[in-house]
């Protein structure tokens, strides 16, 4: 999935040479409050769709609860409840949140972590319960990890481009970007 959303951006610096694409990755709110700030001249996130009225819909990204394989694992897991997930500010943890609290569930949170691998292997041990994209899961399934069949459906989260109402010719490397990744987005769910 990587791979392929390099490919997006390497298509889009190959058509425009004369344009300096410059890539800043970071979680959705910094990202969109340095694109407020005029510091970014567009931004791609992801969110829960809930704060950004004037950004484009590109795609979306499905989400699903993930566990422990080892049965003994996955019933400490399920007993807790307690989920593995990334700090504040994540879309997808208040996805989550709001999902559980239309279900009458609270979210418990047994360990906050930025690093997706560490997350994994928290779930793995049966720390908790994790999220995983769907498309990636759907791909290849981590070793020790399983579907777990806790949430009532996948959660969705829009993926967002921002763009700054002074583009200018630099518009069309906009529509360029928005393009790549609208096609990354319906591809990556279309080999799942």
């Amino acid at each position: 999935a990587h791979a392929r959303a390099a490919e997006a951006v390497a298509a889009v610096a190959a058509q425009f040479p004369r344009v300096s694409v410059r890539l800043k990755s970071g979680w959705s709110a910094d990202l969109a409050e340095q694109h407020r700030l005029g510091l970014l001249d567009a931004a791609i996130i992801l969110s829960d769709g809930s704060r950004f009225h004037d950004a484009e819909r590109i795609g979306e990204e499905r989400l699903i609860a993930i566990g422990a394989r080892d049965p003994a694992m996955k019933r400490k897991a399920k007993s807790k409840y307690g989920w593995v997930l990334s700090p504040d500010p994540c879309d997808a943890r208040r996805s989550l949140a709001s999902q559980l609290a239309r279900e009458s569930r609270s979210l418990t949170v047994v360990a906050e972590v930025e690093d997706a691998n560490l997350q994994m292997g928290l779930v793995r041990q049966g720390i908790g319960l994790g999220l995983m994209p769907k498309r990636l899961f759907d791909r290849e399934p981590p070793p020790g990890i399983i579907e777990a069949n806790v949430l009532r459906s996948a959660l969705r989260l829009d993926a967002l481009m921002l763009r700054s109402p002074h583009l200018g010719v630099l518009r069309k490397v906009a529509d360029a970007v928005a393009n790549e990744m609208r096609q990354f987005m319906a591809d990556a769910y279309r080999l799942t």
